[in-house]
């Protein structure tokens, strides 16, 4: 009897706790086809690196990234999204705004997990991105300097595989891989366990 009692006592708490995670989640879109029935849900995104994110191999450029989880039908899809924003006195010639991110389906994204291990994913789908130039003065720039910006969204669909690793423990960096270069996402501490929140989120509304 007193074990039963104590399985009940655990089982409320669990419950609760499940609810309380559950009131934390936040969803950017949440909508029905209505011709097909079929439900398409995002979480709201969450920057995994610091305010000013980190430094990319090519000078001046800075690049932050952020996370979101969705379920197009019975999938469950991770996409990254990352900014990249250059700065330069001269304006750059319109060929080097055509194709500032070039991402091709089946381009890798591997997450170190808090464990050191490495899930990898692959891309669904190409991603060709152009940059935006902003003048000096005008909205977007910075002082009396050229700014490009190139805003870049990568799909990834997770499999059971996956979902299992990413959902069972924080993530610490992320790579993205692209035609050229490839980006590291250093994830600030407090923003570990957004990957695996952002999985869990959708799960629970499967």
């Amino acid at each position: 009897m007193k074990k039963a009692t104590l399985w009940l006592i655990a089982t409320s708490m669990l419950l609760a706790g499940g609810g309380a995670d559950a009131a934390k989640c936040k969803y950017r879109e949440d909508s029905v086809d209505k011709f097909t029935n079929v439900r398409t849900l995002w979480t709201k995104w969450n920057q995994l690196d610091s305010l000013f994110g980190g430094l990319s191999k090519r000078p001046n450029n800075v690049y932050a990234g952020y996370v979101s989880a969705g379920l197009n039908s019975d999938e469950i899809i991770l996409q990254v999204k990352f900014q990249l924003v250059s700065e330069s006195r001269l304006a750059p010639a319109k060929f080097l705004l055509k194709d500032t991110v070039v991402a091709p389906k089946g381009s890798r994204l591997l997450v170190m997990m808090a464990d050191e291990s490495i899930v990898k994913l692959f891309s669904d789908r190409d991603v060709r991105v152009n940059a935006e130039l902003f003048a000096p003065g005008t909205r977007g720039s910075t002082g009396d300097k050229f700014s490009t910006k190139s805003n870049a969204t990568i799909s990834y669909t997770l499999d059971a595989d996956s979902i299992a690793a990413l959902s069972s423990q924080d993530a610490t960096l992320v790579r993205v891989e692209t035609a050229d270069p490839h980006y590291d996402i250093r994830i600030h501490k407090k923003s570990f366990g957004d990957i695996k929140k952002a999985i869990l989120c959708i799960q629970q509304e499967q």
